[in-house]
């Protein structure tokens, strides 16, 4: 649904001031960017499925960007508030699965 062509198109949209009733449409395609560079970060595929023409890279020492990714995304969640009362269990959920993707790279590095 929300995507890096979504976001663009969102911001493209803005700054030709079409967005007319909108006041938040640069601070909601900011989140759609973020949230898209953790979730692919998390959704990586191995070079051994060649059925993939565009193939993500996964998260290594290789490639410090899909860590650089992660780590924003859990400082930028980490600020995000809620109204008294209320609570939304992905706000929990995705950060802490990616904290724990982050704990078991960085563990398999030392081993390495």
């Amino acid at each position: 649904m929300f995507g890096r062509r979504y976001a663009a198109e969102m911001q493209t949209a803005g700054k030709a001031n079409l967005l007319i009733g909108s006041k938040t449409w640069m601070e909601t395609s900011k989140f759609i960017e973020r949230c898209n560079n953790a979730i692919d970060g998390l959704n990586t595929l191995s070079n051994k499925d060649e059925k993939r023409l565009n193939m993500k890279r996964i998260l290594s020492g290789r490639n410090p960007q899909v860590e650089n990714y992660l780590i924003d995304f859990l400082h930028w969640t980490s600020k995000w508030k809620v109204p008294l009362g209320s609570h939304l269990d992905f706000l929990d959920g995705l950060p802490m699965t990616v904290s724990s993707i982050l704990n078991s790279f960085y563990d398999l590095k030392k081993l390495l």
